[in-house]
């Protein structure tokens, strides 16, 4: 059962938006251009899992969900957990391509690209093994028994793994389901109420993943992100206001509500709050007036009062 459906995470979304609106010319561009296509990249190797286990059925019962965060010694953020009466499997999810191959002396996975480059990065054997400590001492902390098991599952074919290290288990998405099918159970730990109340508390205590604004995490000015309304059409940024509609200068597309959308981005990367001469800044909007209107009809927390006033936006969990 799939308790948690697969989403789109908001911090893929953030990063998109903060590597849109940088200069090209600025220090961190690059950076962030790589973090953002790095995590869109995550999100489709998630999804694709999630559907795959869509397909599973087992002789007991199963919860599954992605993207859970719970707070153990320290915040752990699982792609995908699966909680069973007879265990817990962790998985950690990664979208490669070409050749990659894990070590474990130095621990990391190193991917060989096509054309030569190389990427390195931390070795998701020991992210796993990380995971299966963390979530053993949270559930003890509710006196839950379960054993945790942990897998790094790489979500499409075509790729070359080269593991010198064996400390995980290591499964391509075609191998998910028959692993799951195979691993072998005897008395249960939980029974079917107890399994009920763990899906409780694991969605209680999750808390999705929200380090906004991301100029504040990459210590990047908010004065250097480029502003301006982004045309829904086009994505050209900078559209006008012409009385009560954006109009872009480049395909004449029309929009009355394409500020929603620029509103959003400016509190997952600029500032955790708006003033009434940020916005005008941030939509390239002459008139206070104008500004006023627009914040108090986008669903925003008013903080404050007379001159001083400010609003924030509240994430959903």
């Amino acid at each position: 059962m799939i308790v948690k459906p697969f989403k789109r995470t908001l911090e893929a979304e953030a990063l998109n938006s903060l590597a849109t609106r940088l200069p090209i010319s600025h220090p961190m561009h690059r950076k962030m251009q790589k973090k953002a296509k790095n995590k869109a990249g995550g999100d489709i190797g998630e999804e694709v899992v999630m559907r795959e286990l869509e397909k599973l059925k087992l002789p007991y019962p199963f919860h599954a969900y992605h993207n859970i965060s719970l707070y153990a010694e320290k915040l752990i953020q699982m792609d995908i957990l699966i909680v069973t009466p007879h265990y817990a499997l962790i998985l950690e999810v990664k979208n490669f391509k070409d050749t990659v191959e894990i070590t474990s002396n130095p621990s990391q996975m190193v991917q060989t690209l096509a054309n030569g480059t190389i990427n390195v990065c931390r070795s998701p054997e020991s992210q796993v093994e990380d995971y299966i400590y963390q979530l053993t001492y949270f559930f003890k902390q509710f006196n839950i028994n379960l054993p945790v098991l942990g897998a790094v599952v790489f979500a499409f074919e075509t790729l070359h793994i080269i593991n010198s290290s064996n400390r995980a288990t290591i499964l391509l998405k075609n191998d998910l389901l028959p692993y799951l099918r195979a691993i072998k159970t005897q008395k249960p730990h939980l029974t079917e109420t107890q399994l009920e109340r763990i899906k409780n508390l694991i969605l209680q205590k999750s808390k999705d993943y929200k380090p906004f604004p991301l100029s504040e995490n990459f210590l990047i000015e908010p004065n250097d992100l480029i502003t301006g309304v982004i045309c829904e059409k086009c994505t050209y940024i900078g559209i006008k206001k012409v009385k009560r509609t954006w109009v872009c200068p480049k395909c004449n597309s029309t929009s009355q509500t394409a500020h929603q959308q620029t509103i959003k981005e400016y509190f997952l990367i600029a500032r955790k709050t708006l003033s009434n001469r940020e916005c005008r800044q941030f939509l390239r909007l002459n008139n206070n007036h104008e500004a006023t209107r627009i914040m108090k009809k986008a669903n925003l927390t008013k903080v404050g009062k007379s001159s001083s006033t400010k609003y924030q936006m509240i994430f959903p969990k």
